[in-house]
């Protein structure tokens, strides 16, 4: 990575008693998300969980963003809408430590990366 970078913490509120299905379900993204972040600039982004609050650590590259594609913005929509069952809308608790426990990074394979080991380990 090269240049300037922001880096940026945020929370969002789960509803209470999501966190275990929140977890299983974000535990890896769909390659589309994946994808749409990098291109808009974010290198780097882990959630921690500490009770119902998510701690979103952010690093992005400090280019200027490109206007989204239709398609990103068709994208957005629909993982907002993934995700609008697990979160009290409009909630942004405080960032608090320590965060919590880590229960996704953008490193972290793919839900069709994850898909494909575990269909090429089922074949096995």
């Amino acid at each position: 990575m090269t240049g300037s970078v922001i880096y940026t913490e945020s929370c969002t509120q789960l509803v209470p008693g999501a966190a275990v299905e929140y977890e299983a379900f974000h535990r890896a993204v769909p390659r589309r998300i994946d994808e749409q972040l990098r291109r808009g600039g974010v290198v780097a982004w882990q959630i921690y969980l500490r009770d119902d609050v998510l701690t979103h650590c952010v690093t992005k590259d400090d280019r200027a963003p490109a206007p989204p594609s239709p398609e990103d913005v068709a994208t957005t929509a629909w993982w907002r809408e993934q995700v609008r069952p697990f979160l009290v809308e409009g909630a942004s608790p405080a960032v608090e430590r320590p965060l919590g426990r880590l229960i996704w990074d953008l490193d972290w394979p793919t839900r069709e990366e994850v898909d494909t080991a575990e269909h090429e380990s089922d074949s096995r």
